[in-house]
């Protein structure tokens, strides 16, 4: 019995022995966390990710810092790690430490601002006359004012020589970088003439130094304008406004296309607004709406390809236009007919 007794024991300090040997050993990280230029601590996202691969991969580690910048990583498995730290507008180089057996590592960590960014919004593009359109801007910038420009564009510069393409009118490309945005020159484009000049000041900023601006446009006489905002950085961003009191509904079927125009604040149809239908630029048919507010015009018999279409209606002093493609005329000799399962309704049902 004695013999068993030291063998359980025996065996019993051995698996122990074992399992203290099978741990794995590992160690911990903490900090805080402040932006350089200012000192006041920053949430921000915490991410460990090893040098060395552990079964064909990195080992990765993440947190974030609370309001008062302070983080802990841990328990982190020992070895050599490269640390990352970055918030909405500040970053840290990457920095290579190593995790050391039962050690808790601390250290403050001093982000460097991020370069300066800045992003123009507009919700909404069309207002009707009276109106007070608006802007909101967002970004990280040094200064604490952004200068606004809004330029009224020469409507048959627009609608003809640029094909309704605002990229095209001022000279960028179909999908300007913020780079360019912040190239192009807009006060040498002659289609556009300056509406509006103001400097805004930035009233809000979080802890970090991102604001978001919204900014009131003075009411606009009916036209399409380009708002741009320009900060002190050099960063300039633009995007369009339209105000009309004329909206257009198109519908085609084979060569022909039906307009309805109507009053967008009152929603009544408008008589006698002028419809001119545009391919390629060129001017192939035009028409009148009638009391109903509606107008037919048709794509001229042996068009081929697919030429750009464009509608372009006028009424007073405002404008409006539907700008898609065009599929070609139907040229096929199908026949359809379309019934219901009865000759005659009554009314209500």
């Amino acid at each position: 019995l004695r013999l068993a007794v030291a063998v359980v024991l025996i065996g019993a300090a051995g698996m122990l022995a074992y399992g203290i040997s099978q741990e794995p050993s590992v160690g911990a990280i903490e900090g805080t966390v402040f932006a350089r230029e200012s000192g006041v601590p920053l949430e921000a996202d915490i991410g460990l990710v090893s040098v060395a691969k552990v079964d064909g991969q990195h080992v990765y580690y993440g947190a974030r810092s609370d309001k008062d910048g302070n983080f802990k990583l841990g328990p982190v498995a020992t070895g050599e790690y490269t640390l990352e730290i970055r918030s909405q507008a500040h970053h840290m180089k990457p920095t290579t430490l190593r995790v050391e057996e039962g050690e808790t590592q601390t250290f403050e960590a001093f982000l460097e601002p991020n370069a300066p960014s800045l992003d123009l919004y507009i919700h909404q593009n069309v207002f009707t006359p009276g109106e007070t359109p608006r802007i909101t801007c967002h970004g990280f910038v040094d200064s604490d004012m952004l200068n606004l420009r809004v330029y009224l564009v020469e409507p048959d510069a627009f609608l003809m020589r640029a094909n309704a393409s605002l990229s095209r009118l001022i000279g960028g490309s179909s999908w300007m970088s913020a780079e360019e945005q912040s190239r192009i020159d807009l006060t040498a484009n002659p289609s556009l003439r300056l509406a509006h000049v103001e400097d805004v000041r930035i009233t809000t900023r979080d802890v970090e130094g991102v604001f978001t601006q919204r900014i009131d446009l003075p009411v606009l006489a009916p036209g399409l304008y380009v708002a741009a905002v320009r900060s002190s950085d050099g960063l300039q961003r633009f995007g369009w406004v339209m105000v009309t009191s004329l909206g257009l509904i198109a519908k085609s079927a084979g060569d022909q296309t039906l307009i309805y125009a109507a009053d967008l604040k009152s929603g009544d149809p408008i008589a006698s607004a002028d419809i001119a239908l545009f391919l390629d630029s060129r001017r192939v048919d035009s028409a009148k709406t009638d009391g109903s507010g509606i107008a037919y015009v048709s794509v001229p018999l042996g068009t081929t390809g697919r030429p750009s279409k464009m509608i372009v209606g006028r009424s007073g002093d405002s404008f409006a236009f539907v700008h898609t493609e065009f599929s070609g005329p139907w040229s096929g000799k199908t026949t359809i007919y379309t019934y219901t399962e009865r000759p005659v309704y009554r009314p209500a049902q």
